[in-house]
């Protein structure tokens, strides 16, 4: 977990985890365990199963916290494969809170598309 993500790797091995070693526990309390399954699958197994925008959206969201990076591209360009009217407001916010201008654009074409 550790060479996924910088984030992992400090709190194994950086100096917080000297001073919370009388612990082996690390608790991870501000993930969905279904989200938390698919980052560690990713991780393992460069796989994930996301069948929702929600699900996608939750491990976009979960890479951003790690820095994953190329957990992020491909969430990334699923959340773009998957984006309907349905979705498209919902991913426009959600995407405006990490700046991705991209997914925002596309959002916004979905919508405006679907209006005419």
């Amino acid at each position: 977990m550790a060479t996924a993500s910088p984030v992992f790797e400090t709190m194994f091995f950086g100096p917080l985890a000297k001073v919370n070693n009388n612990s082996s526990n690390i608790e991870i309390d501000d993930i969905e365990p279904d989200t938390f399954k698919n980052l560690i699958s990713y991780i393992y197994e460069d796989s994930y199963k996301c069948t929702t925008i929600n699900e996608m959206l939750a491990l976009f969201s979960a890479a951003h916290k790690y820095m994953m990076q190329k957990l992020i591209e491909k969430c990334v360009a699923n959340i773009i494969q998957q984006l309907t009217i349905t979705d498209a407001v919902r991913v426009y916010e959600a995407m405006a809170l990490y700046e991705q201008k991209d997914i925002q654009a596309r959002a916004m074409q979905v919508c405006t598309y679907c209006r005419s």
